[in-house]
């Protein structure tokens, strides 16, 4: 894998993982309300899978993020 693919994927995965701790989230809750596996959650916020748009924009509806924040999740 590209090393700066990898660092964008590694990015990303923190910011997932970040996102559900601050609301004080099981894996398990948010899988409840994303209507994803608890399975698949983990692998993304592991950054052992990439999340595709359809993923991301279920974990973004969940965490009450807007279109234009929604764009820069795993660019902080």
């Amino acid at each position: 894998m590209d090393n700066g693919l990898e660092t964008a994927d590694l990015r990303l995965a923190q910011r997932l993982a970040d996102l559900r701790q601050q609301q004080g989230w099981s894996l398990e809750e948010l899988a409840q309300r994303t209507g994803l596996s608890r399975a698949t959650l983990s692998r993304v916020e592991r950054a052992e899978t990439s999340p595709t748009a359809s993923l991301l924009n279920r974990l973004c509806a969940a965490y009450g993020l807007t279109r234009s924040e929604e764009r820069r999740v795993g660019k902080e």
